[in-house]
């Protein structure tokens, strides 16, 4: 098979699974709020963010260079794998022991406790999982990590949603976390025997130290992205309560589903640009300025459409009982354009291999953002965690933008966005008349008005369509 099949393959795989697993967490968090209510929801994401966010105790940044160096050199598998599982169940040990004393030290109440402690089990079982999954990455076969992502997603909401149905308790529907987890473990066991099974075990006490210095810096980077996404739940958690968490989870949750199209975007044009940026050519700087032009035509119309049927969606999505969440999502959605924005500009440092530089921008949002939290939460709730998360977004946007304007070429964003602004006011007009018909209808309508006001101003160039054929050719 040749590189760019390889490439074509991989990326297919990878993209599959990002929107299928989008598709069916999203279906999944609906029905979930709509039958356990709004505080058992809030304990759910509560206990999902908490032990996300602490995660990194148990990978610290293994499997991304477990990815890198086996990658590079494939006799380094055996060392890897004899290595790194004993150093994981190690972690694991002390990760348990820390969310125990934490947990302990909050005075949570006992349902949310065994709803943290089975998150605990699947976190580690996803660890160990996710350590499979990056070797068959790093040996390019990328269908397996889909594949036995999509089913492991398969299996907790089949059977969660099962259990919803049937009545039965958070308890009950989040135990088929780990259990889905464990069954990932023993398919990616049985695939690394039969597929890769050309190496030896080898543990080796010094090698721990070269796999922490060496994953340290991959650890750091990931903690720095958790808190940022994760540290309003927990935050919401301590200062107010399961009701507070709920409103604000039920409009996140909708705003990161539409992370996928930003990060399948990337994916599919990752291995270009990464081509490209090994000799410094016009068409980077190309592929750099058209990316951002085509994210920020979907991101814009979605954020103002949203703003303006907030109240309309929460309802159609969850019901009555979630309709203040409609304001948390009139802020959030604005995420979107930094968040579809930053995905470019991250893809762009990556290809320069200026990721190390990201780190202290991270590190400035996180800092920042717990700040705010602390400061808007006690007084606004879940509106206060809103206004942290979009102000965050644009502060990494804005790190971002003037890392890449200043390390590889400076760029307008004003001229890129004003074309799509024009079609997303245009779009507002109409359905600020027409609100009131009913959203499926309104929805599409909008959408066409604002393509046909984008087409009929020349928002399309004959460079752009030359691009997008090189982008589906991977030529």
């Amino acid at each position: 098979m040749n590189i760019i099949r390889t490439i074509v393959k991989n990326a297919t795989a990878l993209i599959i699974m990002q929107i299928t697993t989008m598709f069916l967490g999203l279906i999944f968090s609906i029905y979930l709020a709509k039958y356990l209510g709004v505080s058992d929801f809030g304990k759910y994401s509560f206990a999902l963010s908490f032990t996300s966010m602490l995660a990194i105790i148990v990978d610290v940044g293994f499997n991304q260079l477990t990815v890198r160096e086996i990658s590079r050199d494939k006799t380094k598998l055996g060392k890897f794998v004899g290595n790194i599982i004993p150093l994981k169940i190690f972690l694991s040990f002390i990760y348990s022991m820390i969310i125990y004393l934490l947990l302990d030290l909050m005075k949570y109440p006992y349902d949310t406790k065994i709803v943290v402690y089975i998150f605990v089990i699947f976190t580690i079982l996803n660890s160990f999982g996710g350590f499979f999954k990056s070797i068959f990455n790093a040996y390019e076969i990328m269908e397996y990590t889909s594949f036995i992502s999509i089913l492991e997603k398969i299996i907790i909401v089949s059977s969660g949603v099962t259990l919803l149905i049937l009545g039965r308790s958070l308890i009950e529907v989040v135990s088929m976390y780990p259990i889905a987890a464990l069954i990932s473990i023993v398919l990616c066991s049985a695939i690394l025997i039969k597929k890769i099974s050309n190496f030896k075990f080898e543990l080796n006490l010094p090698v721990w130290r070269y796999l922490f210095t060496s994953s340290i810096p991959f650890g750091i980077f990931s903690i720095f992205i958790a808190i940022n996404y994760r540290i309003d739940t927990v935050m919401l958690s301590i200062l107010k309560d399961d009701t507070t968490v709920g409103l604000y989870n039920a409009a996140y949750t909708l705003v990161l589903a539409l992370n996928f199209i930003p990060a399948s975007y990337i994916n599919s044009i990752f291995p270009l640009i990464s081509r490209l940026s090994v000799d410094k050519n016009s068409s980077l700087i190309i592929a750099y300025e058209k990316s951002l032009k085509y994210l920020l035509i979907i991101a814009i119309p979605l954020a103002i459409g949203t703003i303006i049927l907030a109240d309309k969606l929460i309802f159609l999505t969850y019901g009555e009982g979630f309709k203040d969440s409609s304001y948390a999502l009139q802020i959030l959605i604005i995420a979107v354009i930094p968040i579809f924005i930053h995905n470019v500009l991250g893809a762009i440092i990556l290809a320069i291999n200026r990721e190390k530089d990201a780190i202290p921008m991270w590190a400035v949002c996180a800092t920042m953002n717990i700040t705010l939290n602390y400061m808007l939460i006690p007084k606004y709730g879940f509106v206060g965690a809103s206004i942290t998360t979009l102000i965050s977004e644009i502060v990494i946007c804005l790190q971002f933008y003037h890392f890449v304007n200043k390390n590889f070429y400076r760029i307008s964003i004003q001229k890129i966005i004003f074309k799509p602004l024009i079609g997303g006011l245009s779009m507002a007009i109409f359905l600020l008349f027409l609100r009131e018909i009913n959203i499926i209808i309104l929805v599409i309508a909008a959408s066409l008005v604002y393509f046909a006001t984008i087409y009929k101003i020349d928002i399309f160039s004959e460079e752009d369509l030359n691009l997008l054929r090189k982008i589906v050719t991977r030529s």
